[in-house]
């Protein structure tokens, strides 16, 4: 979860809309980072990206190509990333790790979200103690809001597969407004308060966005490890991005980065592992 204003560290995902704050959520569900694991999995980090920083370009260039040319000159201007790495579940299972992304960006008027969930990067979406996810963001004044499709229930891990703006995997929305852009070239914008996603089919993934078949998706702790999801992610600067600390329900301190977010400049975010 990435919060505005105050921590979320709740381990039990809550239906949009709510009035307890803004809320980015890619995939709230029960994580728990305490395992160790090898080559870095099981980690939370995140970073604050400036102009020039390949992720941001990434982005950059998916707003540009996408939304039928309206944004076609948009420049970030910074940027905030977190990348949910190969996170197991409550109670301390690593049987089965989840990787996605959620990345925030804006030049300071106009602001996006994107949410990146890899092709084999969701392979289980329920602990010992907790529910299916929430996915999508809350605006915080009970009205607005937007839930991805197969929230609340397995068809959850269709999101690696299904976009709003035709590449697997990627969901991308405007949301600076008072009201939602999904994306979608076919209509204008609405002011709706409530949107149900518009979902473009899913192109064939080239042979750089495939991996192993995943296994079934329900919990065990007695299963083999799934297989590593393809290494197709906004990519990290070594140097500047920053690990949470192995925890169950935890968040960082408050952050500053300024993000218009549905009419309300936000200026201080929290990263919570769930």
């Amino acid at each position: 979860i990435i919060s505005f204003g105050h921590s979320v560290t709740s381990s039990t995902a809550q239906s949009f809309p709510l009035t307890t704050g803004a809320i980015v959520s890619p995939f709230w569900a029960d994580m728990d980072t305490r395992p160790t694991l090898a080559d870095g999995k099981n980690t939370v980090m995140y970073e604050t990206l400036s102009s020039g920083s390949p992720a941001l370009d990434e982005i950059d260039d998916l707003i540009r190509s996408s939304n039928g040319g309206r944004y076609s000159s948009y420049t970030s201007t910074r940027g905030f990333l977190v990348t949910w790495y190969y996170v197991g579940y409550y109670y301390k299972h690593y049987d089965r790790l989840n990787t996605f992304q959620a990345a925030l960006v804006t030049d300071g008027s106009f602001s996006f979200i994107a949410f990146r969930y890899p092709n084999g990067g969701i392979n289980w979406y329920t602990s010992d103690s907790s529910g299916y996810p929430q996915a999508g963001f809350n605006a915080g004044d009970g009205v607005l809001y937007y839930s991805l499709p197969g929230s609340f229930s397995p068809q959850i891990t269709n999101l690696m597969s299904q976009s709003n703006i035709g590449t697997p995997g990627i969901w991308l929305f405007r949301v600076d407004q008072s009201f939602i852009d999904d994306g979608s070239v076919s209509r204008t914008p609405s002011t709706s308060r409530t949107e149900s996603p518009s979902v473009s089919p899913s192109p064939t993934p080239s042979p750089s966005e495939t991996s192993s078949p995943s296994p079934s998706i329900t919990p065990s702790s007695s299963v083999t490890p799934s297989a590593s999801p393809a290494p197709w992610l906004f990519p990290h600067n070594p140097s500047n991005a920053l690990k949470m600390p192995p925890n169950d329900d935890g968040a960082t301190n408050g952050i500053s980065f300024n993000f218009p977010f549905f009419g309300v400049s936000q200026n201080t975010l929290f990263v919570a592992n769930n």
